[in-house]
């Protein structure tokens, strides 16, 4: 037997909503449907709030308990969140005073869908603007989907995009889901083995460097998706037609002539003072910003927005090594510094010649030097440089905190690097440095001033907890 999951949560009441969710959950029944694989499936698509979405999922289970399963497909499409080592797939009545009431958790589900004992499990996640909220080290989220697979016999995870990325998609339907569609609809053979889903999707988005989707594997590449024909094949041509004609806004689907791609495309690029704009409404939207009442109550919130990289001089030198390593258009320049070469061992009257040149001024000989990144600068003027929020504690017990956001833009998109502190008291008046997260880094297109919010929201969201997920821990308050 073959039981298939859809669960496309299109409408959110506390969070941008996703048009294009509703149609990718109906494309992937339509397809599931066509294939006569699946003895049962259930189809999620309506009444998407957390109780009836759990309580659908459990009795779903359930009523399937105890018979024999050769392939379990479960398929996610709307918003995600990696949070504390869990990622959430988030429900239209997701609040984040009630977290986990209001979202379902990978690791709820894989418990729910391990109930059933499948010889092989399929996850397919297009958590559309995913990465903007699930922000976190991406060797982190590789640990927790690799937890995961341990769970199952055998299976294929597929998500959208990295998580340091978001997922795409307009009023139609996501980018991913129409990768995987196409993979299917294109293919040229009868057998589509999930090892070609995967490769076809990892090539279609190969130049794509805002959104690379995210594979886990734990099985043989042998096992089949479905057989495609002709009736297959003619279906999903027919409903992506459909899709094409019945919404003039998706005339970024159709097939373009060079110049209406090249214009079509301009319409990302911004002028200067439009830059400068958007950055001024950046700066707004940090000072209004509205934190949890836990950390008003415990916390004064201060803000500078700084002309220097002053207050960001550790991390300098790793965000110049990211501008160098990845190609980009943006309005920065790496910058530079000549370091001593240290040598062990006994010192030749030559080298100690040049070491005492340096300490006159002189250079001295090349061979003794390398030139290493010491970071970057901004090759525009802009108003300030690097947005520094302060924690300050209410409370002796507390320690302070900060965050610091940098950026880089160009004509089409921004992306900030962002750091997150805790400091200790040194003594009665002054703080140092206790502990830092890594550099986090994301980018948003810089037009897409919606997108840029919920990304700016999410950065301090992700500070509201860092400040008081220690608390809670500390005080066993969840």
């Amino acid at each position: 037997m073959n039981i298939a999951i859809i669960l496309a949560v299109s409408e959110y009441q506390n969070t941008n909503s996703l048009p294009g969710c509703i149609l990718d959950g109906q494309l992937i029944k339509s397809l599931l449907d066509e294939t006569g694989k699946y003895d049962e499936l259930l189809f999620i698509d309506q009444g998407t709030d957390s109780i009836k979405v759990k309580e659908k999922l459990s009795e779903f289970i359930t009523n399937n308990q105890g018979k024999p399963f050769d392939e379990v497909f479960f398929y996610y499409t709307g918003h995600g969140d990696f949070y504390n080592n869990e990622f959430y797939y988030i429900l239209s009545d997701f609040n984040r005073n009630s977290y986990r009431q209001t979202s379902l958790a990978n690791s709820e589900l894989d418990n729910l869908l391990r109930q059933l004992n499948p010889n092989l499990t399929i996850k397919i996640i297009d958590a559309c603007h995913s990465g903007v909220t699930y922000i976190k080290d991406n060797d982190v989220f590789s640990k927790h989907l690799d937890d995961s697979k341990r769970r199952f016999n055998n299976c294929y995870f597929m998500f959208s995009s990295m998580s340091d990325q978001v997922s795409y998609q307009n009023n139609i339907i996501s980018h991913f889901t129409k990768s995987f569609i196409d993979s299917v609809l294109k293919y040229e053979s009868t057998d589509i083995r999930y090892k070609h889903i995967v490769d076809y999707i990892s090539d279609d988005f190969e130049k794509n460097s805002l959104q690379n989707p995210f594979f886990v594997t734990q099985a043989s590449f042998t096992e089949i998706f479905c057989s495609v024909n002709h009736k297959i094949r003619t279906m999903l041509s027919i409903q992506m037609d459909n899709l094409l004609e019945s919404k003039s806004e998706t005339d970024d689907l159709k097939v373009l002539s060079l110049v209406n791609m090249v214009k079509n495309d301009a319409e990302r690029y911004c002028s200067e003072e439009e830059a400068l704009e958007v950055i001024n409404k950046v700066k707004n939207f940090v000072e209004n910003c509205q934190y949890s009442s836990d950390m008003v109550d415990l916390y004064s919130i201060n803000y500078k927005f700084e002309s220097d990289y002053n207050s960001i001089s550790e991390y300098s030198d790793s965000i110049g090594k990211w501008l160098k390593d990845n190609n980009n258009n943006y309005f920065s320049k790496v910058t530079y510094r000549r370091e001593l070469i240290k040598k062990s061992g006994i010192r030749t009257l030559a080298q100690t010649i040049a070491d005492i040149s340096v300490f006159y001024g002189d250079d001295g000989d090349d061979e003794n030097y390398k030139t290493v990144i010491s970071g970057f600068e901004l090759t525009v003027d802009v108003p300030f440089k690097v947005i520094h929020i302060y924690a300050y504690p209410k409370y002796p017990n507390l320690n302070c905190c900060d965050c610091k956001i940098a950026f880089v833009f160009s004509q089409a998109s921004i992306r900030f690097f962002y750091f997150y502190s805790t400091f200790k008291l040194e003594n009665w008046k002054k703080y140092s440095d206790d502990s830092s997260s890594k550099r986090q880094t994301i980018e948003v297109e810089i037009k897409n001033f919606d997108q840029l919010k919920e990304t700016l929201s999410n950065i301090l969201n992700k500070f509201d907890s860092f400040v008081l997920d220690p608390l809670r821990a500390k005080y066993d308050f969840d």
